[in-house]
């Protein structure tokens, strides 16, 4: 792990380069405290050929949600930066976004995976068991199933529909997926509590599975499709949490933390920056809300629109 963060001070990465051995970092760093981790989306899924051949632009991590917290406490004590504070409510909050200057790629730590609307431990547990590896810069990286990576990559694409990238790639998900595969995949999703919110997939493979009782999509996953607009998707999370986190949603949308504005301001905010530019910012903020308030009505319209 050394070698890696030194050879990182010789001399600048690409970011294809940061990407592939941030992976090796992060399964290095799990394996020194025995911590259950699974490399997902990017380069692992492009090893096992269902994502197009293109540079990742972060790395995807999902760790055991019991060890979530002592992994983001090792990334830290190890150089990188919580990008932002800003939890969110239960919808929004499913990762941490970490930073290194020397490095040009951001690492996000999953706790759990939208989509997945079971017990995120015993989904993470079902995960964990049919894990296999791929080679990533030369090394064996653990990652899921091949059976588990394109469900987890078809609710990558789904959960975007607005997404031309993510349409571009669920496309060729479908076309690298042998159709004999939809009842393998549809009895995968009743165990890992998402058939429903895969069944665009599954059906783009074999439309006869439209006879099975579907089950109802998640709240959270409805809320997450519809939700083209991050300000449609705060409000849903502070009218659907619990009464004792809505003070601290709202304050977040309203206040956020210095933090937060460094993380979403592209550079133009730093701890540095004086009252002046925080009001400017804030300001900019909330144009950005009004601009987009016609879409935001328009998500909010569609969720609440239909029978829960």
């Amino acid at each position: 792990m050394e070698r890696i963060m030194s050879d990182t001070n010789s001399e600048r990465l690409s970011s294809v380069e940061a990407t592939k051995l941030a992976a090796v970092l992060c399964q290095r760093l799990a394996l020194r405290r025995s911590v259950p981790l699974l490399a997902i989306k990017g380069d692992a899924f492009m090893a096992l050929g269902i994502r197009p051949l293109r540079p990742a632009s972060d790395l995807d991590v999902l760790v055991s949600p019991s060890f979530h917290k002592q992994f983001c406490a090792d990334l830290e004590g190890s150089g990188w930066e919580l990008r932002s504070d800003d939890l969110g409510g239960h919808y929004a909050n499913h990762s941490s976004t970490y930073f290194n200057s020397q490095w040009p790629v951001d690492i996000d730590v999953h706790h759990r995976f939208p989509g997945f609307s079971g017990d995120t431990q015993k989904t993470f547990d079902l995960l964990w068991e049919q894990k296999q590896t791929v080679k990533i810069a030369n090394q064996d990286i653990i990652t899921v199933s091949e059976l588990d990576a394109r469900i987890i990559q078809a609710l990558n694409c789904l959960r975007n529909p607005w997404k031309p990238l993510d349409q571009a790639e669920f496309h060729f998900l479908i076309e690298n997926t042998a159709d004999h595969l939809a009842n393998q995949l549809s009895d995968r999703g009743i165990a890992l509590s998402c058939l429903a919110e895969i069944r665009p997939f599954l059906l783009s493979l074999d439309p006869n599975l439209d006879l099975i009782d579907w089950p109802q999509e998640s709240a959270e996953w409805r809320a997450q499709k519809i939700s083209s607009s991050v300000g449609a998707l705060r409000i849903i999370d502070i009218i659907e949490s619990p009464f004792k986190d809505k003070v601290r949603l709202i304050k977040s949308a309203m206040f956020p933390s210095t933090r937060s504005l460094i993380s979403k301001s592209m550079g133009e905010f730093t701890m540095d920056s004086n009252i002046w530019a925080k009001l400017n910012l804030g300001w900019k903020r909330c144009r950005q809300f009004i601009k987009d308030a016609p879409k935001t009505f328009t998500a909010l319209r569609r969720y609440y629109g239909r029978s829960k």
